[in-house]
């Protein structure tokens, strides 16, 4: 099997607040309709999310359940997190997770959208030696700084 992309779809009655606060993130549209709208960020299409309105008649009642607003956390790695920290606080969102240094390799911080999702805000970091080890594979040979090795443990599993 080859993936091409992969986006959760939120369900969500809050509709209106959840277009506001993504395009004030700076997402774009990929489909924007009054029951569903889709979106990607600039320059990298692969990185998706959507929302649906709930109960939609024409979906299967699979599809149709309210997001509890509860247990969903999104990671987003950026360059500069202190740089984006400092835009988003700038522009008026609240900082739920205050800027901090972590001891298995991130610097981060968190946002929550209308629905109750956390946005985790993040930049790799040399991890601690507690939490360096955990990065390795078993065999695996060292190569590169901690960094790269804990980088590479977190994507290398998805792209399989």
């Amino acid at each position: 099997m080859r993936m091409s992309s992969l986006h959760p779809i939120v369900t969500t009655d809050r509709f209106a607040e959840t277009k506001t606060f993504y395009r004030a993130l700076q997402f774009t549209y990929a489909f924007e309709g009054e029951w569903y709208f889709h979106l990607v960020w600039p320059g990298n299409p692969t990185l998706q999310l959507a929302f649906m309105r709930p109960g939609q008649a024409d979906q299967h009642p699979l599809f149709q359940t309210r997001f509890s607003g509860r247990g969903l956390f999104l990671g987003l790695e950026v360059d500069e997190v202190d740089r984006v920290h400092d835009d988003l606080l700038r522009r008026g969102f609240e900082i739920e997770v205050s800027l901090r240094d972590e001891p298995w390799g991130q610097r981060h911080f968190a946002i929550q959208d209308p629905n109750g999702i956390v946005l985790d805000f993040y930049a790799m970091t040399e991890p601690t030696a507690d939490y360096a080890d955990q990065y390795k594979k078993p065999g695996q040979e060292e190569r590169g700084s901690l960094r790269q090795m804990a980088r590479l443990a977190l994507i290398e599993p998805a792209l399989g």
